[in-house]
């Protein structure tokens, strides 16, 4: 009797992990990048995205005039961008949030491009309900430094 009780608790075991693992296959290779689109600018975008969603992420490129072209249409909700350059960000500085975020953020950048008036302008906004609502319970992730190499000292 023993006998049997071990063997059927190591088919059970043995079959549990089996099927668990059943489902993780190859990942699926990345989208294909929009015409004019440069790996190197996807590639820089994609390093402050979690692993496990940074194959299959959107990614974006701001242009001067706070408008955006898609780099690569992602398969999943994630989208990345740089803001290396922009007006009040530091030299490296890469960002990935929700795309139910993108309008919020596209606001959010005319905002700080008004400079002082930028206060002004979100609470009249705020007052007005022309405020873009963020979508609540998504990732964001910001990653900023003096410069791309820059480490952290603990």
């Amino acid at each position: 009797m023993k006998r049997i009780v071990t063997i059927a608790v190591i088919v059970l075991a043995t079959s549990t992990s089996v099927w668990a693992q059943g489902g993780r296959g190859a990942p699926a290779p990345p989208p294909p990048l929009e015409p004019g689109a440069s790996q190197a600018d996807v590639d820089l975008a994609l390093l402050a995205a979690p692993a496990n969603l940074r194959n299959q992420a959107t990614v974006v490129k701001w242009k001067p005039d706070l408008t955006y072209d898609t780099l690569r249409k992602g398969t999943n909700r994630l989208v990345c961008y740089d803001r290396s350059g922009q007006p009040g960000q530091q030299p490296f500085s890469i960002e990935c949030t929700s795309l139910g975020n993108m309008d919020r953020v596209t606001q959010n950048l005319r905002f700080e491009a008004m400079g002082d008036k930028r206060q002004a302008m979100l609470d009249a906004a705020e007052k007005d309900g022309t405020r873009v609502k963020p979508e609540y319970g998504r990732f964001s992730t910001t990653w900023r430094a003096p410069s791309r190499h820059a480490r952290t000292r603990t």
